[in-house]
């Protein structure tokens, strides 16, 4: 079972192909997928393919920035245009622009100090 977590004014589209990993395509907005371990799946963004083989992550699309957080397990995060690929693991957020991969250094969560 792969659970699904759409936000508000998301836009997923889901194929098949009669291939044996679904695809998934966002659009726009943001979903979290949790994926049990031995099952695989892969998501297209704008800027970025995801592949997943059961892990728990969150992406992020806006058009010009796919991102991806990864709460726990690893992913394949791919620029689309460069073709560039890196590991995203549990804790890690990484961002594809125009422009390329990179990291987010800072944790969304983590409120300013006062």
């Amino acid at each position: 079972i792969i659970n699904l977590i759409l936000g508000g004014n998301s836009w997923l589209g889901i194929t098949n192909n009669n291939k044996s990993t679904p695809q998934l395509k966002l659009f726009g907005g943001n979903v979290k997928i949790s994926l049990p371990k031995g099952n695989n799946l892969k998501v297209e963004m704008s800027q970025a393919v995801v592949t997943v083989k059961g892990t728990s992550f969150e992406l992020t699309e806006n058009g010009e920035r796919s991102m991806v957080k990864v709460m726990e397990g690893v992913v394949e995060f791919r620029h689309k245009n460069t073709g560039a690929t890196t590991s995203v693991s549990a804790g890690q957020t990484f961002v594809s622009t125009p422009q390329g991969l990179g990291a987010v250094l800072y944790n969304p969560q983590t409120q300013p100090s006062e």
